[in-house]
């Protein structure tokens, strides 16, 4: 199984209660995400755990990014998340 990298988030949140997530920040690095692709409930089967899966897109890169049932946010490392590309 793969780990899971804690990050900070920033996040919008609607009237309507719904969470968008528009940045997060990786070894002090902030990763802007240029969009969000899906959202939905499911298992981090990587990383073990469960919460939102937010299907973010960075660059060129499609990430899943978790929000879980701590209202914690992770990362699911499929690959090390140094190579996710920063942009400020």
């Amino acid at each position: 199984m793969k780990g899971k990298t804690y990050v900070w988030v920033r996040a919008r949140t609607d009237a309507n209660g719904v969470i968008t997530p528009e940045a997060f920040k990786i070894e002090e690095q902030l990763v802007r995400v240029d969009g969000v692709m899906a959202c939905r409930p499911a298992h981090a089967t990587k990383a073990g755990g469960r919460g939102t899966r937010y299907t973010v897109r960075v660059g060129a890169h499609d990430i899943y990014l978790f929000l879980d049932e701590d209202r914690r946010w992770f990362l699911e490392e499929e690959r090390d998340v140094r190579e996710i590309p920063y942009h400020d």
